[in-house]
This record gives C-alpha cells, sequence and structure tokens, in this order.
C-alpha cells in the first residue's frame, strides 16, 4: 500500500468521531434548526470541514470540542441564511424547505427551541443534547461560563413560559 493511499491520523480520528458521535450531533443540530434532513446535512457538512481543516493543520488537542464547534458554526450559517431568504422573501423554489416532519413526540420542544434566540438555542442543545459541562460550552461558543450560564437559565425560562402559555 502506497502512503498516498493510507489514511491519515485526521480521517481516522474523524471516522472514530463519527462512528461514536453521529447520532447525538444530529440531534443537536435537529434541535438548533427544527428539521432532521437538513440536521445530517450540517452534521456531514461539519465533518467534512473538520477533516480539510485536520488534513491541513493536524487533528487539535480536543478533536470532539472542535467538531462540536464545528456543528454549531454550520447551523447558525444555516439559520442565518434562511433568516435572508424570509427577509428578501424570495422564492420558496430558490431554498429548501425548512419545516419537514420529525418525530412526533419531540416536535412541541424542537418548535419551541427554534423561537428562542440563538444563543440561548445552542447553549440548551449543547448543555443538554449533547450532555457537555459549562466549561465546553464556553469554549465551544466563545463566551464565557458566567454567560453559557445565564443563556441556558433565560433559555430555560422561556421554554417554561412557553409550556405555562399552553
Amino acid at each position: 500500500m502506497s502512503e498516498s493511499t493510507l489514511p491519515s491520523v485526521a480521517s481516522l480520528e474523524l471516522a472514530s468521531l463519527h462512528s461514536t458521535s453521529y447520532e447525538q450531533l444530529t440531534a443537536a443540530a435537529q434541535a438548533l434548526v427544527n428539521n432532521r434532513s437538513e440536521a445530517e446535512e450540517i452534521v456531514q457538512e461539519a465533518f467534512a470541514r473538520c477533516l480539510d481543516a485536520w488534513t491541513r493543520r493536524g487533528v487539535p488537542a480536543s478533536p470532539a470540542a472542535y467538531l462540536h464547534r464545528s456543528v454549531v458554526n454550520v447551523g447558525r450559517n444555516r439559520v442565518r441564511r434562511r433568516v435572508v431568504f424570509r427577509r428578501l422573501n424570495l422564492h420558496p423554489a430558490l431554498h429548501p424547505p425548512t419545516e419537514l416532519p420529525t418525530i412526533e413526540s419531540e416536535q412541541p420542544l424542537l418548535d419551541a427551541l427554534s423561537q428562542l434566540p440563538g444563543r440561548q438555542r445552542e447553549c440548551l442543545v449543547l448543555r443538554f443534547v449533547l450532555d457537555l459541562p459549562v466549561a465546553e460550552v464556553a469554549e465551544i461558543l466563545g463566551i464565557g461560563e458566567g454567560a453559557v450560564k445565564a443563556h441556558t437559565h433565560r433559555g430555560l425560562r422561556a421554554l417554561e413560559n412557553m409550556q405555562e402559555a399552553e
């Protein structure tokens, strides 16, 4: 086997992460964008971006945290793009549908999460869907631990208020 056909350290690390965390990352992305098929695309794009970056620069010290950050960033970009399309009233054929059916028992929570401000939604997803500690969420989002706690608290309070309003 020639050197060019050997798997790189980056691809081996990413393959390992894919097999252990794909479903969890997809659930997190779905909570961010409220769309299962778009969530799968987000996760695949994040894996592809990581492979590209890790091949060029080497595997980071914390590959899982890097991948989590990539999923959040790609998801954030998708949400921004969706907002721009809505503001500009672009023809629906120019962009994919944003609301596809998901598992019925999860849909009320996904709908409620989609109504939260982006940072609150991101904190809740990272803390409770990916079950990450506050320090890691802060690192992934590039904010302080106090800010993570505040956004998480506000997000939980907003979800409670939505539930009471029903």
